[in-house]
């Protein structure tokens, strides 16, 4: 598993497979409120899942609302973390799923809380 960065990947591999989380809107009271949290999750889950091939994580606001986008150049690597997340198919190659808190709760169990913070 290689972290790669958004336009490399994509300059690769121009249809990656994607997983879409969409984050509630942010009036609701929510446990995940700022989309670099739900950014570092993403991470946490891919790395923890042992993946083969490259991915990137991307926040995204372009569709109107609050999305963290996740590229895989393997198939079955989005296929793996789409599943550990619950997220549905919505097209091809790509799935999607509401990252809200009860999957939140659920991604956190898989991937672990977050390492503390370092101080300088």
């Amino acid at each position: 598993m290689a972290k790669a960065p958004w336009d490399d990947l994509l300059a690769r591999i121009p249809e990656p497979h994607v997983l879409v989380a969409v984050l509630p809107d942010s009036s609701q009271k929510e446990s995940i409120v700022n989309s670099q949290s739900a950014h570092r999750l993403m991470l946490r889950l891919i790395k923890k899942l042992r993946l083969h091939g490259e991915f990137a994580v991307r926040v995204s606001r372009q569709s109107g609302q609050r999305e963290i986008l996740c590229a895989f150049g393997d198939s079955s690597d989005a296929a793996s973390v789409a599943k550990a997340a619950g997220a549905s198919m919505s097209g091809n190659a790509r799935y999607s799923f509401v990252l809200d808190e009860p999957a939140e709760e659920k991604l956190l169990n898989i991937a672990g809380p977050p390492e503390p913070h370092r101080p300088r």
